[in-house]
């Protein structure tokens, strides 16, 4: 057998082309749930959701979310890019490899000629681990561990969160969403559910067939040059491997409902079983950094990255001996509240110990000058203090250390916003966030949505004053005709008291009649026969910042996935 060449193991094209594969897969996905998806909720909007309000609305929210997922892209792409070139950099100086100074000019990659300072990726690739080292730097230090935790604890919540969310307003593909927020970002995937979910304000329909490159009406457009024909080439490669990965999402949809069936909209499984994967999926981010440097660390870290799918899932796999089907569609929203509180709970007591670790590691120690003895109170007071705000800083600081530290909390940070933003637009009722932490004996305390008040308050003003105007209005109440001096002339009380029979009769249908509109403005019909498939995504949420502030103070008070516990949790219960 020939010897192999270590040229061909040290080449540059094997890392080039599973970088293109990278943003090949990414930008294929992304396709995939713009056309699945966004096309399809455009097309089977019915004409309810088409008003110019309701439009003008989604458009305004649809561009908020679209540029947060811009900005979660860009901010991804860089850091993603800056920690690519810091792991080759210091790759080159352990081993003594030459740096190019630049990309063109004398000592630059394409500088030509002997001055060529070439990149040697294949040996870089070779000889590192890119993924595991990011998690290990991530997690070798409390203070930023602090911040990669929570991109743990998020991504489990959203996770069941679009799972029982998806089912709902059957949205498919939800493993590409998932799939998007592991190779990009997490305000990336969570951003794009957001707005699946905006164009989606009723399930989508199962007949609907989603385009394809054969059935799609799409516009040829002919590019000349190099990079045209790259254009092209790249756009019709897309396209097919969009159809393929349909195809084979298709056969084995196929497949799971032979042996799987669908469930009926108002069943949900038992609490149980999402409480064991949860607890299995926290326990790994519970052991992430006492693995790290040790052969366990990458399969704690696969465990971890896996888990979140079968939570997304969960409801397909369980037979429906193992759940319950409820009478309304409001009770088995509410059913899986249990499941949120649960997941607050554990993401709390684990960001608090978290917090409390970072502040301990990071605490400088205290200072003393000679008058301390004078002062021994109040100088162990301000030192405490001095102590205690440094850690601060140096937690909050630890965004700073390095690329991938910067990358998972610029995520962190956005998906908080996302979430704040979410809560306010949707106007999601105080008292159900609360409900999603644990805190529902807090949320008693809080009254009924403003708005809800101040309406409520305008209709029983409305109907007292209806009920007043009735009174007024009455027959009995009405006064009798002056009469004159002298005996009535002959047939003129006849005439007067009929007259007086019509119009008091003409005055009682009329107020009957005015109480029947208003009846049948108030009357909400039964639809006993199909009650919630035709009142889901009927309802036209208004904006509320209540809602909003309230989910910043639980992000502030107990990280990522205590927050999207009460926001996610509020959005499925209601």
């Amino acid at each position: 057998m020939a010897p192999v060449e270590l040229d061909a193991f040290n080449s540059n094209v094997r890392p080039l082309f599973l970088l293109g594969g990278y943003f090949f897969v990414v930008g294929a996905l992304t396709s995939l749930i713009i056309r699945n998806v966004f096309y399809r909720a455009d097309r089977s909007l019915p004409p309810s959701q088409t008003t110019r309000h309701r439009q003008a609305k989604r458009r305004k929210h649809v561009q908020t979310f679209t540029a947060l997922s811009v900005i979660s892209v860009a901010m991804t792409s860089y850091y993603y890019y800056d920690s690519l070139s810091l792991s080759y950099r210091v790759w080159a100086r352990e081993r003594g490899e030459m740096l190019p100074s630049g990309l063109f000019g004398p000592g630059g990659i394409l500088g030509g000629g002997e001055e060529n300072v070439g990149l040697e990726l294949g040996r870089w690739l070779k000889d590192t681990s890119f993924a595991l080292d990011s998690w290990e730097i991530i997690v070798e230090k409390s203070r930023r561990f602090w911040w990669s935790q929570q991109i743990l604890f998020g991504t489990t919540v959203w996770s069941v969160f679009m799972g029982l969310e998806g089912r709902r307003r059957n949205i498919p593909y939800l493993w590409a969403f998932l799939s998007l927020g592991k190779l990009v970002a997490v305000s990336y995937g969570l951003n794009l559910f957001f707005l699946a979910i905006l164009v989606t304000p009723m399930p989508l329909p199962d007949s609907e067939e989603p385009p394809t490159a054969h059935t799609a009406k799409t516009r040829k457009t002919t590019r000349s040059g190099v990079l045209g024909k790259a254009a092209n080439a790249v756009k019709e490669s897309t396209i097919t491997t969009e159809n393929a990965v349909q195809g084979y999402w298709q056969k084995a949809a196929a497949i799971s409902d032979r042996y799987m069936p669908s469930k009926p909209s108002r069943w949900t499984p038992r609490p149980v079983f999402y409480i064991l994967p949860l607890i299995t999926n926290y326990i790994a981010a519970f052991l992430v950094p006492f693995a790290s440097s040790t052969p366990s660390f990458s399969t704690i870290i696969l465990t971890a990255q896996l888990l979140p799918y079968l939570l997304l899932y969960i409801d397909r796999l369980i037979p429906s001996s193992f759940g319950y089907t409820h009478n309304t569609l409001q009770d088995a929203h509410r059913a899986s509240a249990p499941v949120f509180r649960f997941m607050s709970i554990l993401s709390l007591l684990l960001h608090l110990k978290q917090t409390i670790l970072a502040l301990l590691d990071n605490e400088p120690g205290s200072h003393h000058h000679r008058h301390s003895s004078l002062f021994t109170q109040r100088e162990e007071h301000h030192s405490t203090i001095k102590r205690t705000s440094t850690a601060v800083g140096r937690v909050l600081g630890s965004i700073n250390d390095h690329p991938a530290v910067t990358n998972i909390g610029c995520d962190v940070i956005l998906c908080g916003l996302s979430l704040v933003l979410w809560a306010s637009i949707r106007g999601l009722d105080v008292r159900e966030i609360l409900n999603g932490v644990g805190l529902s004996r807090l949320g008693k305390a809080f009254p009924q949505n403003a708005r809800e008040t101040v309406v409520d308050k305008i209709v029983d003003a409305r109907d007292k004053a209806k009920e007043l105007a009735n009174e007024l209005l009455e027959p009995s109440l009405l006064p009798s005709p002056k009469r004159g001096r002298g005996r009535p002339k002959k047939g003129t009380s006849q005439t007067e008291s009929s007259s007086l029979r019509k119009s008091t009769r003409k005055t009682t249908m009329k107020l009957d009649s005015d109480h029947e509109e208003e009846e049948d403005e108030t009357y909400i019909p039964n639809h006993s026969n199909k009650p919630d498939e035709q009142i889901e995504g009927e309802e036209d949420p208004e904006e509320d910042a209540e809602a909003g502030v309230l989910s910043w103070g639980l992000l502030s008070l107990g990280g990522l996935g205590f927050a999207g516990s009460g926001v996610l949790g509020a959005e499925v219960c209601t």
